[in-house]
């Protein structure tokens, strides 16, 4: 899960190995073509349509029209707000309560804490995750490991009022309805030159003794950033000597390790050590490690702003240091984009499966490090790591608010460090798409509130968007069409929507009869498949891999829609959101929509054998301007939608 080109012995091989002792220790224990660009028809309307939640796609794009008059975002990130001064000290009335945090790193981790007064009963009193082995009822329906709960049954409509607006004090920490933000950051500016760009890797599985050799904080060069280069990405290294003082450098940072950087101060090295690594406090380390490298890159640089593409359980480390605004630099709006790499930030499932008694003793004799795996856990990041609103799977904190964000997902799941297994297979009842380390559905924020998006040029509020490409986890940090994308979010200044906007069936392709060589029933059940190049700009001019999208039914991505024949329908499904090129005015689209009779990811097992069937395809150079295309046959219409967003 981290950065495998780091070190010879670094975790990646550990970590691997770890895997495949979990996958059989679990097991064991229970288009193409060159068309001329087609003109689009002019959209006569720039909203865009709701997305169907069948999509598994982030929240579409809102048109300046489409926030109704009386309910306008609660949290306004607009310039009548100055950004804070690094001077600026913490107002007393910024947190509930008499005194506000001392340590910024940590958060307010007693806001909401009921007053002893007050008797809340058993809902007042927060899961600590800390149990006793000879106690079971510590843990209740869970495996208590090294002192701590993992994966315990714990009641998930807990957080079900948090964001109801009513600050309860028997709620637990709820930050949306009971915290007032001590700032309201500006918007980042995009386009100032002074703006770094930092990679942070994600999970490494290091022994105790690896640990104590290990500095944290540590500059370690452009990291997989260098592979951007060949995509325009040309900006200078950290550690060259054109690169140390370059303000738009490219840098990594190391935040494992027991042994402090050079550059830190000794107020930095007591900070730090006073979150050691262990499971309650790691996540909280890790985040102050990185952003105080960051603030140590503005003054050694003169840089002002810093980018961050993450991968991993860095995208974890970045989510909390937004969130909880360590060093202040969601509030002081230094971050101007987020590109996640198959990122987990909603944790990994895997840490929940983390329940085998061999496997423990295994990895404990291997001498790896047990916190990682701890912080990770689905329900322990829920409770006391998103703590502004408990949406694990949202992005709602206003702090993104002047964000750019996109993620890139895989849905490759077999490993090819591990020998091609599918790891996570092992145990997937609902057969979810991953790409063998996370599940799909934690690498991305699934919806935004409004206050959360990114307002465009033209007023659009426009949440995350997300490609995905039929890699494994730890091939999407390394060059082609991840290195493209990550380039493109960086570059770029649009970011262009693929909306399947209308649908209409002729033939449903379902069986009607004994012997009319169709299968399924009627309704249709129809999935679309889609590829995205970045044709002819990126193969043509730059010579280099061209695929930035690719989503089918047999990676478990694709959506569904269904309707009978001769209806129609407007399913608003997103099919691409993403980054593209200034120098792109088109790019290659292959759809093709399926009528699927075997697809267990949506729960349709009407017929095994020659299943799904095609309906309709079209490819095309598609060009970059507003409006919409159609294609048809016998079977089925479709019309696609293009809104080409500006950001900056």
């Amino acid at each position: 899960m981290g950065d495998g080109m780091r070190s010879p012995r670094a975790g990646c091989f550990d970590a691997v190995a770890a895997l495949v002792a979990l996958s059989v220790l679990t097991w064991a224990g229970c288009q193409s073509g060159d068309i001329a660009p087609l003109p689009l028809d002019p959209g006569s309307s720039r909203d865009v349509p709701a997305v169907d939640a069948a999509s598994d796609a982030p929240d579409a794009i809102e048109r300046p029209d489409a926030i109704p008059g009386d309910a306008p975002p609660t949290f306004d990130i607009g310039p009548d707000h100055p950004q804070v001064p690094d001077d600026a000290p913490t107002p007393a009335d910024a947190f509930p309560g008499d005194t506000p945090p001392t340590d910024a790193a940590t958060g307010p981790d007693d806001l909401g804490t009921p007053d002893a007064s007050i008797d809340c009963g058993s809902g007042g009193e927060p899961f600590d995750y800390r149990c006793n082995v000879l106690d079971p009822s510590t843990c209740p329906g869970g495996v208590c490991a090294l002192a701590w709960c993992l994966d315990p049954d714990l009641d998930p409509d807990r957080w079900k009022a948090c964001g109801d607006g009513v600050c309860d004090p028997c709620e637990g920490i709820c930050e949306v309805d009971c915290l007032r933000l001590p700032y309201r950051p500006t918007r980042p500016d995009p386009l100032n030159p002074d703006t770094l760009t930092l990679y942070v890797h994600g999970f490494e599985m290091y022994g105790a003794a690896e640990l104590d050799t290990m500095v944290f904080g540590r500059d370690e060069g452009c990291g997989l950033l260098r592979h951007g280069r060949p995509y325009g990405l040309d900006r200078p290294c950290s550690g060259t000597p054109e690169g140390d003082a370059a303000p738009n450098q490219l840098t990594s940072v190391e935040y494992y390790g027991r042994i402090p950087a050079d550059w830190m101060s000794q107020a930095d090295i007591d900070d730090i050590e006073a979150l050691p690594i262990a499971a309650e406090t790691a996540l909280a380390r890790y985040a102050l490690i990185v952003a105080r490298f960051i603030r140590h890159k503005f003054a050694a640089t003169g840089a002002t702003q810093a980018n961050i593409v993450c991968h991993s359980m860095g995208c974890l480390i970045t989510r909390y240091i937004i969130e909880h605004d360590i060093e202040r630099l969601a509030s002081q709006s230094r971050i101007p984009r987020l590109i996640t790499l198959a990122g987990a930030l909603g944790g990994s499932r895997l840490a929940a499966l983390y329940d085998n008694p061999d496997l423990i003793s295994l990895v404990g004799r291997l001498g790896l490090d047990f916190a990682d795996f701890v912080l990770l856990q689905p329900d322990l990041i829920t409770d006391r790591w998103v703590t502004w609103d408990h949406r694990r799977f949202e992005g709602n904190h206003p702090y993104y608010g002047g964000i750019q964000i996109h993620h890139l997902g895989g849905t490759q799941p077999k490993l090819e460090e591990a020998l091609n297994i599918a790891v996570l297979d092992v145990m997937n009842p609902e057969d979810l798409a991953n790409d063998g380390v996370l599940y799909l559905d934690d690498t991305y924020f699934h919806a935004m509130a409004p206050q959360a998006r990114y307002r465009a040029i033209d007023g659009t509020l426009l949440s995350s968007t997300r490609t995905l490409l039929h890699l494994e986890h730890n091939q999407i940090k390394r060059d082609g069409p991840p290195a493209m994308i990550t380039a493109a979010a960086l570059l770029g200044s649009r970011r262009v929507i693929l909306t399947l906007a209308e649908l209409e069936l002729f033939r449903d392709r379902e069986s009607g009869g004994l012997f009319d060589g169709e299968n399924g029933q009627s309704p249709a059940e129809v999935a679309p498949e889609i590829e995205v190049r970045f044709d002819p700009f990126v193969s043509q001019d730059l010579g280099q891999p061209s695929t930035a999208h690719v989503d089918r039914v047999d990676h478990r991505g694709a959506p569904i829609v269904t309707l009978a024949t001769g209806k129609t329908l407007k399913p608003g499904l997103v099919l691409f959101s993403g980054p593209v090129f200034d120098a792109m005015d088109r790019f290659h689209v292959a759809i093709d929509l399926i009528e699927v009779d075997w697809y267990p990811r949506r729960g349709i097992r009407e017929w095994a054998v020659n299943a799904n069937r095609p309906l309709v395809s079209d490819a095309r150079a598609v060009a970059l301007q507003d409006g919409t295309y159609s294609f048809q046959n016998e079977y089925a219409r479709a019309v696609i939608r293009v809104d080409v967003v500006r950001m900056h």
